[in-house]
């Protein structure tokens, strides 16, 4: 009697159990925490005749229906949190765990070893587009200051994980920018080597364990070495953001363990403590305004987060990867996504109303971001086509160039000629091509 009695509460907890996701799904029982991440939901399908007699409501409805069931979240983190504790792995996309459980993004590792590598050509055109948006800007009386931040995997290699751990670098896409900045005389703040040079001086953090950009305090000492290169700059007095107190917590704060959150664990990773800073604004009652226009990656927020852009610069706004816009206006901080650029009815009248174009590039994005905003300047500041045009005339050329052999050949001969390499000599030809195309057909 009593086994059958066991039988039976083993058989209704059997389908308790089975029902749960069920129960959870349609009345939320539980609150789950959120997962962390970009993820592109599946909307409920429309049941109709088309869509089931071509099998799409299906494939629809079952892929929806994995998305929505119940303790999805919990099961993931589970999930998760097994891969991490017993294999070391992520699944987050390009987190990578290294040792003493520090964290990584796969660009900060691949830039500082140079796995990404542009190539040399193709960075040199890049800047070179670059220093004749400089020139164009100066004729309209602006400036363009480039500022390249740190990297977590310059600055942490002795952590790395052990697929990365034994690999030499070699050339970088960061020492080919340094080198051509300087040689064209751009305005350029190299806080990659500097803030590497304060490694084990500096009193506190600069980086967190389980985050992949900059802490707190390193970011104010960014924004001290910003203020300081535009008074200089322009002899002018800017207002300062200063440290008025300092705490060091093990409580990670805004982005100082923004990889582990991807990570979507159930359990918390430890975390080395991080300074967290207070600050206030001084010499602002009789200070300069500066009106600055900011383009550039995610390493920019940490700064705006600060008060950068509405205390030390003067109406200025935050152009995201040359899409968002983002300003603050005065009453929510954490509210700034103001739309984006396309929305403008004339982007280049846009960034005409600004003194100075400041661009913030990590060392991690290093392998696409420079081109992209670059690219997109030298659009509007050189050239009355769309980059995306421009691109895809220049590809096209540069394929025809090298289907075509006697002109390749003449390139070669050409080139040898003159000393250059065979790469940029193409890279010039199709430049060429494209810029005649244009001009004869606008």
């Amino acid at each position: 009697m009593r086994k059958n009695i066991t039988k039976y509460i083993l058989f209704i907890l059997m389908v308790a159990i089975m029902f749960l996701p069920l129960v959870q799904r349609l009345f939320s029982i539980f609150k789950e925490k959120e997962l962390m991440g970009y993820f592109e939901k599946t909307p409920k399908p429309d049941f109709n005749k088309d869509n089931w007699f071509e099998v799409k409501y299906q494939t629809e409805i079952e892929k929806y229906t994995k998305e929505n069931v119940g303790f999805r979240k919990f099961f993931v983190r589970s999930h998760n949190q097994i891969n991490y504790s017993c294999f070391n792995t992520t699944n987050a996309g390009g987190i990578y765990v290294g040792k003493n459980k520090y964290l990584y993004e796969d660009g900060y590792i691949k830039n500082h070893l140079g796995l990404n590598f542009q190539g040399e050509d193709t960075i040199i055109n890049v800047v070179n587009h670059l220093s004749l948006v400089r020139d164009s800007l100066k004729a309209l009386g602006m400036d363009v200051v480039v500022v390249i931040a740190p990297g977590k995997g310059s600055f942490y290699p002795e952590f790395y994980p052990r697929q990365f751990a034994n690999i030499n670098p070699t050339t970088t896409n960061f020492q080919i920018y340094d080198r051509e900045l300087r040689k064209n005389n751009i305005n350029y703040i190299n806080l990659n080597s500097w803030m590497l040079s304060l490694k084990g001086k500096s009193k506190y953090r600069l980086f967190p364990s389980t985050g992949v950009h900059w802490g707190e305090y390193a970011a104010f000492l960014a924004i001290d070495s910003i203020t300081n290169y535009f008074e200089n700059l322009y002899s002018i007095n800017l207002p300062r953001i200063k440290i008025k107190s300092i705490k060091v917590t093990d409580k990670m704060y805004f982005k100082d363990d923004d990889a582990e959150k991807l990570m979507n664990l159930l359990f918390n990773i430890p975390d080395q403590p991080m300074p967290r800073i207070e600050t206030t604004i001084v010499d602002s009652a009789n200070a300069d305004k500066l009106k600055v226009l900011i383009l550039g990656d995610s390493y920019y927020y940490s700064l705006s987060v600060l008060g950068f852009d509405r205390y030390v610069f003067h109406e200025s706004e935050f152009w995201y990867y040359f899409n968002e816009v983002h300003r603050f206006d005065g009453k929510n901080i954490n509210d700034t996504y103001k739309g984006v650029v396309r929305d403008y009815d004339d982007v280049k009248v846009e960034m005409m109303k600004y003194k100075t174009i400041m661009i913030v590039i990590t060392e991690g994005t290093l392998h696409f971001t420079p081109q992209l905003i670059f690219d997109e300047l030298y659009s509007q500041f050189t050239n009355s086509f769309d980059v995306r045009q421009y691109k895809y005339l220049f590809d096209n050329y540069k394929n025809e160039i090298l289907n075509n052999k006697e002109w390749y050949d003449v390139i070669v001969k050409k080139a040898k000629d003159r000393g250059t390499s065979i790469d940029q000599a193409i890279n010039d030809n199709a430049e060429y091509m494209v810029k005649e195309y244009l001009k004869n057909n606008k």
